[in-house]
């Protein structure tokens, strides 16, 4: 029924049921002997290795001083292990296994898992000699650029120090996010060098150290205290020597070691000096007094220094000016933002080549043994570069995962990959030319439009050329739907959305879920800490910790959001807190420091749309006071067990009671466990657990946030702030008459909404809201679609990127001739678009969150882009062939993109789908590859129009449910070699094309809203089954 109420007993259940699946215990991980990675101990199991399990396991190519010595390699028979995962290293005894990898291992032909660490994802880091394995630890950022040979960074250094003058300051601003070093990514490929270390002059505007936060600037004599910029030359040549006599890539490519550049780079004359070239720049503060350097203990402040965590990159070669990347990166800093550069090299390195990993990342494979794309590998080993990625940073103690740059540069490149297969393959010539076309015709006044909007964004665009430009924006803007993180791509997020939205009907709740993670013990446990340890750390400790384990922080995250889906909202699986939920919908983005938060749609069984909800309140007074009692009981405007008579004694003051020094934050508190103290101490427990954690989450304090989008004249007062928080109080909710909307009780001015079990389960900040009824609901539903899948990139930035792409390929094809035309132009397109992803910000945990998380969107239904628009033409030339016959029937058709249309109108005459309207042909089937032998029988198959239970034997496949059948006609152009079935559960069609009208619009309207419904919702073959001898589409309807 709805709505459902749900009883204390109800909600204690949930509690006592997160608190036995989402203990430490539960969430335990152990180690995968085959493939290193970190798995869920229920997922592994103990296996005694064959002899055959072992001989698939070896690595004979490794050279000899690479394998293994921490346990028997002869008693193994040479199989490449990890240790964490055996049981003995002496002997021969059981090995943990993950499911994949004992799944192949245990077959009655054991094969060689492509995620063992044998198949050259093994990096012999503790065969190192002690000597240089210590020189490459001890290494720093500035040390490790002098002795790679290819670099794909440029780093900038912006340190702060902490709490000179105490105070409070406020969170985002303060040491815990500004201290660290920033890893300058390129958008473009690498430079590789071939005398190490690089001359002075290769050195010039490579590294950019910025001082921020007080007052003084520092001296040479300060500098010569800072480790972060000084650079050992003993330990630069140990290494370099090591590797031009052990690293094959770097012997191969003829690397040799230059003294006198190692001296040219260093200052001074002893061993450990300041390296010469880098910028040195002093962002002064001028509200401090000025300090003198000397005052500062420049050795310890180092133990604090922490790494940025969110990235800003920029695409282009034109940043090669040392002037213009200073320019930006000042400019970036005084803004309080963080970022990443590209640099254009000299002569350029491919992202595809084998060296690569050890070349650009030298401290992760010192050996060279383990590169992407390696040459030793058999085809039967072949593995994407993507998924040797997430196996690196899944591995136990992975380096990988805990350097700054590499999981950057890895995602920077499966980006570029993406941008180029969307290009070639997802993307009509016919398109790309006219593409080309409107950036030759908007090329004049791009530049122009970029100096205008960066001046003034709400600047009038009056010329034909500027508005040329601004078109040519949003169409490259999301021409890209498979490229995370693009505009393109979160517009399919927003498409999605609608299309649940007209599949289940309007959602019922929007809620905003922020996870702590400078709190959390899961981080703290994935991170190999207990629970104690980490309550015994300090903030800033704290911080140190997520900032270097930015895997674990999104790792954890995914965990809580999937364990709030499964165990609080109860997807298909009964009724949830909020009553039965029929789907959800969640995005996840990250905030000022990087941190992950998501916003989630839930839709409930029962909800009318907004339209059928506000005419029951009106028509019916007793569930228009059920629904208040219900809302009331979800969604929580005040602290727990607040009293009408209460309200007007609250203290009305904005600022949020400040915690006791000595008291420590609840966020870190254990929460009261029910099985413990049983259900009456526990509902006394929970109230007050539940009130604290209000006022230490929940209590909303105004920032420059809340009024960033006043208009002309407006001040930034309470009533204008946009969380809708200004002071007052609501004594009891009601139906507003003039707007329909509902107006929920608040008993505390400044509590935000919250929902008391999720606040008591996830201990963190919250939101939630109810869609309710009215024109404002209905312009809510829209607001929040959009808003979740907001686009972060300005206009005069993308058009400044589009211009970048424009130069850089005039210069790439200036000399080139013999390219075709379509090459200049899918090259231009896809600068294009590389530029303008990389003007965007990428939070570091949410680049692992892609790369080995839950990426970042969560939904209970799954999607089809169908193009709508196809279908109509299909009709219409059926209709309008003379003979009756389409041009499809004959073969003539080779265009793929007409293969929907011809699916539904040849699809199997038997009543199963024959009888199918398209929308329920394309929620209900798919289209799947025939095997040979079926292929080969196709002409001998007989079915009977109208039984479905004629479907021969070998026709089902191995699950009994799924039924399949052949098309109709031969003419069909997949006819030999594919055929339909049944899906197993049904996917939500998403249109693409124009928007149907509504039909109370006009006549014109009403007709084109009867043809798609009619094409949507009627089974038919031609146009004249729809209209069925009527004179119009309305009559037909």
């Amino acid at each position: 029924s709805y709505p459902l109420i749900r009883s204390l007993g109800d909600k204690f259940d949930i509690i006592c049921d997160w608190q036995n699946k989402m203990t430490l215990e539960k969430l335990g991980e152990g180690v995968c002997a085959v493939c290193a990675q970190l798995v869920r101990c229920s997922d592994l199991t103990d296996i005694v290795p064959t002899s055959e399990m072992l001989c698939v396991l070896r690595n004979d190519w490794l050279p000899l001083q690479c394998r293994p010595w921490m346990y028997n390699l002869e008693k193994y028979q040479g199989a490449i292990l990890c240790p964490w995962g055996m049981q003995c290293l002496d002997n021969v005894r059981m090995l943990q296994m993950c499911v994949s990898c004992r799944k192949v291992l245990t077959a009655k032909t054991p094969c060689q898992p492509k995620d063992a660490i044998a198949n050259f994802q093994y990096y012999a880091d503790s065969e190192l000699p002690h000597n240089v394995r210590k020189n490459i630890q001890a290494s720093t950022t500035l040390e490790l650029m002098l002795v790679a040979a290819c670099w794909a960074t440029v780093i900038t250094h912006h340190y702060q120090t902490r709490g000179l003058r105490g105070g409070r300051i406020p969170e985002e601003a303060s040491q815990h996010f500004n201290r660290g070093n920033v890893a300058l990514l390129p958008q473009d490929l690498t430079s590789l060098s071939n005398v190490l270390p690089p001359s002075l002059s290769d050195m010039h505007g490579a590294v950019c150290v910025v001082f921020a936060g007080v007052a003084f600037r520092p001296s040479v004599e300060a500098l010569q205290k800072f480790p972060p910029v000084l650079v050992s030359r003993s330990r630069v040549k140990s290494v370099i020597e090591w590797l031009i006599s052990n690293n094959e890539w770097y012997a191969e490519s003829g690397i040799t070691f230059s003294a006198e550049n190692l001296a040219a780079l260093v200052m001074g004359g002893e061993d450990t000096g300041v390296l010469q070239g880098i910028e040195i720049t002093h962002l002064r503060n001028d509200n401090d007094p000025g300090e003198e350097s000397g005052r500062f203990d420049w050795s310890t402040l180092t133990a604090d220094l922490v790494t940025e965590t969110v990235a800003y990159i920029k695409g282009d070669r034109s940043e090669r000016s040392q002037r213009a990347m200073k320019a930006s990166a000042l400019a970036h800093a005084m803004d309080q933002k963080k970022f990443l550069v590209s640099r254009a090299g000299f002569e350029l390195m491919n992202d595809n080549s084998p060296g690569f990993l050890t070349v650009v990342f030298l401290h992760l494979d010192p050996w060279g043994i383990g590169g992407f794309n390696h040459p030793a590998r058999r085809p039967e080993q072949q593995i994407s570069f993507q998924r040797q990625l997430r196996n690196l940073l899944q591995q136990v103690d992975s380096p990988f995962a805990r350097d700054t740059c590499f999981p950057f540069i890895c995602w920077n490149i499966l980006q570029k990959h993406a941008a180029s297969e969307n290009m070639a393959f997802c993307i009509s010539s016919a398109r790309q030319h006219s593409l080309v076309n409107d950036v030759r015709e908007a090329e004049s006044s791009i530049t122009s439009l970029a100096e205008k909007l960066e001046c003034n964004p709400k600047a009038k665009i009056d010329s034909a050329g500027e508005k040329g430009a601004l078109r040519l924006f949003w169409e490259l803007n999301v021409i890209c739907c498979l490229m995370p993180g693009s505009d393109g791509y979160k517009l399919c997020h927003h498409n999605e959305i609608h299309s649940l939205t007209r599949q289940l009907g309007t959602p019922a709740f929007f809620l905003t879920l922020n996870p702590h993670d400078l709190t959390s013990v899961l981080v703290a446990h994935f991170g190999g800490l207990d629970a104690t340890q980490w309550c015994q750390l300090g903030a800033y400790e704290h911080v140190a910790f997520i900032a270097s384990h930015p895997a674990v922080a999104a790792k954890a995250f995914d965990i809580l959001i999937r364990g709030f889906i499964d165990i609080v909202v109860k997807y298909n699986n009964g009724c949830g807190l909020f009553g039965k939920c029929s789907g959800y919908y969640s995005t996840m983005e990250a905030q000022g420091r990087g941190t992950l938060h998501c916003h989630m749609l839930l839709w409930i069984e029962g909800h009318p749309n907004l339209e059928r909800l506000r005419s029951m309140m009106m028509e019916d007074d007793d569930f228009e006071s059920l629904l208040f009692q219900w809302l009331e009981d979800v969604i929580h405007c005040e602290l727990l067990g607040t009293s009408v008579e209460s309200v007007g004694a609250i203290d009305v003051s904005p600022s949020r009671p400040a915690r006791l020094e000595r008291v420590p934050d609840l966020r870190l508190q254990s929460l009261p466990q029910i099985d413990e103290v049983g259900e009456g101490a526990f509902e006394e427990a929970f109230y007050d657990f539940v009130g604290r954690l209000a006022v230490e989450c929940n209590w909303h304090e105004h920032t420059p946030t809340c009024f960033k989008n006043l208009r002309p004249g407006e001040e930034p007062w309470d009533e204008n702030c946009r969380m809708w928080i200004d002071g007052s109080v609501r004594m009891a909710s009601y139906l507003d008459p003039e707007t329909q909307s509902i107006l929920l009780r608040r008993h505390h001015p400044w509590v935000s909404n919250y929902n008391d079990i999720v606040m008591f389960l996830l201990q963190c900040n919250m939101d939630i809201k109810f869609i309710g009824s009215g024109a404002a609901a209905k312009a809510l539903t829209y607001y929040i679609s959009d808003y979740i899948t907001k686009n972060d990139l300005q206009v005069h930035v993308g058009l400044q990127a589009i211009r970048a792409a424009i130069d850089s390929h005039r210069k790439h094809f200036i000399d080139n001739v013999e390219a075709s035309s379509s090459v200049h132009e899918r090259n231009l397109l896809t600068k294009a678009v590389n530029a303008m992803m990389g003007r965007r910000e990428v939070s570091h945990q949410q680049v692992m969150s892609y790369l080995i998380g839950g990426g970042d969107y969560y939904t209970s239904h799954e999607f089809c882009t169908v193009r709508f628009h196809e279908f109509v033409d299909m009709a219409i030339a059926h209709e309008l062939h003379v003979d009756g016959e389409c041009s499809c029937r004959d073969g003539s058709l080779a265009d793929s993109v007409v293969l929907e249309p011809l699916d539904y109108l040849m699809r199997p005459a038997i009543a199963l789908f024959d009888g199918m309207c398209l929308w329920q042909f394309l929620e209900q089937t798919q289209k799947v590859k025939r095997s040979s032998s079926k292929a080969e029988g196709t002409q001998e198959r007989h079915m009977t129009s109208g039984d479905d239970t004629t479907f021969l034997a070998t026709e089902r496949p191995a699950y009994s449910h799924r039924f399949r059948a052949p098309f109709t006609e031969s003419a069909h152009l997949q006819n030999a070699t594919h055929e339909l079935c049944m899906r197993n559960a049904f996917v939500v069609p998403m249109l693409l094309g124009d928007s149907i009208p509504l039909p109370r619009k006009s006549d014109l309207c009403m007709e084109e809203f009867c043809w798609a419904m009619l094409l949507l919702f009627k089974p038919w073959r031609k146009l004249s089954d729809l209209m069925d001898g009527h004179s119009c589409w309305t009559e037909a309807f």
